[in-house]
């Protein structure tokens, strides 16, 4: 800031003595000193000012006297008894006049003033108001200057400028505007004063629930959707006794337990204010009873058996699926492999702990513990082929153990079909199988063989649907399998036949809404060590081998009736021989026939191969799944 001005009026109150220049002699000294002449500035610029000219008039204690000026450094210069500059720049200035009389005395002290120009106007900034939005009708604001001493106009709306007030009351509904200005000691105005803008209403907030669960309901699944009567408002959501929560509509809640529920919803504005009388609805969720029955007993007839011991023992190019196991599982198999020679096969499958567990292992428990998940899982497969021809009489042994390490089409993870289950039983008549009094813990009759007759209609429903949703998603899964051989089919040769690693890789197409109801690919990798095949002659009938297969299989169609296409790479490594690169390819579908059983064909050729003989291949295969057992008496 600038300093206070500064005026000196000194007068010299003694000095030595003069001479007397009268007649050319020198002055008598007659005892006396000679009065000395002293300015005075009688008018001068404001302190601090934002003009560029300044005005000074002043006067002497002597008459007749003579006035010299100074303006800052600049040289003393005659001037008369005013004096005026225009054009001054910025800053500290000081203007200073001497004067001498007739006698040649001259002032000792001249009277000086100092003055600031000060041309740089303030800035103003509103540091509090109200909200953008807000239902109060009276509003404060504080505000700022960056220069001390600042005054300050306010308006509001389009009145004019006056004197700001501490608080505005009585404001109408609507958009008002705030505008202040400062204006400095020097008289500099804000150019740019700022304005806030901000809007009353009055209107009360309502949240209204538009959508939401029947009650009572049979699912442990809830969905809520919900508005405002006023646009742009977000909302907080509250269920039973938790904390309000930021959410948005459609909420979902899953995994609600069978009880009474109560959901709260309000709404509220970008300034937090809220709705006082949230809107809230409450409604009942049954006994999840589904959940709780066993796992042998619920998803019977759904999900195709694969044997993979079919594969590792090389009767078919067939690519394995990744899927979850059933409890316990036959398939029998006979075509013609790429040699020419017939092969009969069957295998038996089997989830040991699904098979002997799943009767003390609810939907719940399986839903709610990844150990329980995991164990269910592991697939044990046994697989006895015979050739019938006359180059190959061996038979072959195998054994193989897959794990299925994730499965998105997990029927038992479904919780639709559990919640549509229990609608069923709600429904359903006393005698159904699927009969359940309310509210009564679940007993061994709980729920009867899927294939019953007398099974709820809609229990068939939710299971097509249910199959519709999950029969081509996503699943991975890794194995390995052992292998013997009895080369002459006598029983007298039994021997190793080599060891087979693999895992394989399905994708269900779920992002793609034209192929996610219908297409499923699977990518395979395995690896097969000492494999025992027939020899290319006579005198080598059998011989071993090391083969790497990569391959691919698209699946279209619906749950019960797929078509397929495959493709596969391989290197083998005979024993004594080089590398020999194959491609196969093949053809099939898979049916439906009822319940539990399937049927397969496949037709297939080989190329690229060195080896003669080498050709088409053809099997047929039957897969049937055992019933799942009724409850526990």
């Amino acid at each position: 800031m600038f300093p206070a001005p500064v005026l000196a009026e000194e007068a010299a109150r003694s000095g030595p003595a003069e001479e007397n220049k009268t007649l050319g002699q020198p002055a008598q000294d007659n005892g006396r000193r000679p009065k000395l002449p002293h300015a005075a500035i009688t008018s001068h610029p404001a302190h601090p000012t934002n003009a560029t000219s300044a005005n000074f008039a002043f006067t002497s204690t002597k008459a007749s006297s003579k006035f010299q000026c100074q303006f800052d450094d600049g040289a003393y210069s005659a001037c008369t008894s005013t004096k005026s500059y225009e054009g001054l720049l910025e800053g500290l200035h000081t203007f200073r006049v001497k004067l001498s009389d007739a006698a040649g005395n001259a002032d000792p002290t001249p009277a000086s003033f100092t003055w600031a120009i000060d041309l740089t106007p303030p800035h103003t900034t509103i540091t509090s108001q109200p909200p953008k939005e807000t239902n109060s009708n009276s509003a404060r604001f504080s505000f700022t200057s960056t220069k001390e001493g600042s005054t300050f106009q306010c308006r509001l709306d389009g009145n004019d400028y006056a004197g700001c007030m501490q608080e505005y009351t009585g404001l109408a509904r609507g958009s008002h505007a705030f505008t202040v200005k400062a204006t400095d000691a020097a008289g500099n105005i804000d150019p740019t004063p700022p304005q806030y803008t901000w809007t009353i209403d009055a209107t009360p907030f309502k949240t209204t629930i538009t959508a939401h669960p029947p009650n009572p309901s049979h699912s442990e699944n809830a969905v809520f959707s919900f508005t405002s009567n006023k646009a742009g408002a977000t909302f907080q959501c509250q269920l039973d006794a938790g904390s309000y929560s930021a959410c948005t509509s459609p909420l979902t809640y899953s995994g609600l337990a069978g009880s009474s529920h109560t959901f709260s919803v309000k709404a509220a504005d970008a300034t937090g204010n809220e709705d006082n009388a949230p809107a809230s609805y409450t409604w009942t969720v049954s006994v999840a009873r589904a959940a709780e029955v066993d796992i042998s007993e619920a998803f019977g007839g759904l999900a195709v058996p694969e044997s993979p011991a079919f594969t590792m023992l090389g009767l078919t190019p067939a690519i394995m699926r990744p899927a979850t196991p059933r409890g316990l599982a036959m398939s029998y198999m006979e075509g013609m492999d790429f040699n020419g020679d017939i092969q009969d096969a069957i295998a038996v499958d089997m989830a040991p702990y699904l098979l002997f567990s799943g009767k003390e292992l609810s939907l719940q428990q399986y839903r709610d513990s990844a150990r329980e998940r995991d164990l269910s899982r592991i697939q044990l497969s046994i697989a006895i082929a015979k050739g019938s021809s006359d180059n190959d009489k061996a038979r072959r042994f195998g054994a193989a153990m897959r794990w299925t390490i994730w499965d998105d089409g997990d029927l038992r993870l479904d919780k639709d079909l559990i919640a549509c289950l229990d609608q069923d039983q709600q429904s359903a008549p006393a005698s159904s199988s699927f009969d359940m009094a309310p509210r009564q813990p679940v007993s061994g009759r709980a729920r009867t063989s899927p294939v019953d007759a007398s099974i709820g209609p809609r229990a068939k429903i939710c299971r097509a649907e249910s199959l519709k949703r999950n029969w081509n998603r996503s699943a991975m899964d890794v194995g390995f399998a052992p292998s013997w051989i009895d080369h002459n089919g006598k029983g007298d040769s039994l021997g190793w036949d080599g060891l087979g690693l693999w895992t394989s890789l399905s994708y269900g197409f779920d992002k793609y809404e034209s192929l996610k109801d219908n297409s499923q690919i699977i990518f395979q990798a395995r690896y097969r060590l000492d494999e025992s095949v027939p020899g290319p002659n006579k005198y080598l009938p059998f011989s071993d081998r090391d083969s790497f297969t990569l391959g691919a299989k698209y699946r279209y169609g619906e749950p019960r009736q797929v078509a397929f296409l495959q493709g596969l790479i391989v290197q083998t490594k005979p024993e004594g021989q080089a590398v020999d690169r194959s491609y196969i390819y093949s053809v099939g579908a898979e049916l439906g026939i009822v319940d539990n059983l399937w049927f397969e064909l496949e037709m297939g050729e080989i190329g690229g191969v060195k080896s003669e003989g080498k050709g088409g291949v053809v099997t047929v295969e039957l897969k049937g799944a055992f019933p799942e057992r009724k409850g526990r008496k």
